[in-house]
């Protein structure tokens, strides 16, 4: 939609230009490594030949007392869905990457197009999350 608010705005009138992405989260209760995140599948081939590093909190939720690892809640069954296997830490991860990626990739065009048109200079741009 950038794009196309660029070749059709005004050229000789300020403009305002409000860019939502949606956010790069979980979604669903998929239960296949990186189910729950649906990035391009550009942006995804960015990381194939990555490993992720693990946190030590995935490693050591083991060594947590057993009243604590069998714990049920929402949180918990989250994270037992994308994060329980290394192999579904490494495709979540690489989703969720990929997904921050598609939202970067996507505001470079933008600021590639302000500077294209000699606008970069006299644009502010507020990015927030």
């Amino acid at each position: 939609y950038a794009e196309f608010f660029f070749q059709n705005r005004p050229k000789d009138k300020p403009f305002v230009l409000s860019v939502a992405f949606y956010p790069p989260k979980a979604v669903g209760t998929s239960r296949e490594p990186g189910g729950q995140l649906s990035p391009t599948n550009e942006t995804r081939a960015l990381y194939d030949n990555v490993t992720i590093p693990e946190p030590e909190m995935r490693k050591s939720r083991k060594s947590l007392p057993e009243f604590l690892q069998n714990k049920r809640g929402p949180g918990v069954d989250g994270w037992n869905q994308r994060y329980f296997t290394s192999e579904h830490f490494q495709a979540s991860m690489k989703n969720y990457y990929a997904l921050v990626t598609g939202v970067d990739q996507a505001c470079k065009r933008i600021v590639d197009k302000l500077k294209e048109e000699g606008l970069y200079n006299n644009t502010m741009i507020i990015f927030t999350t």
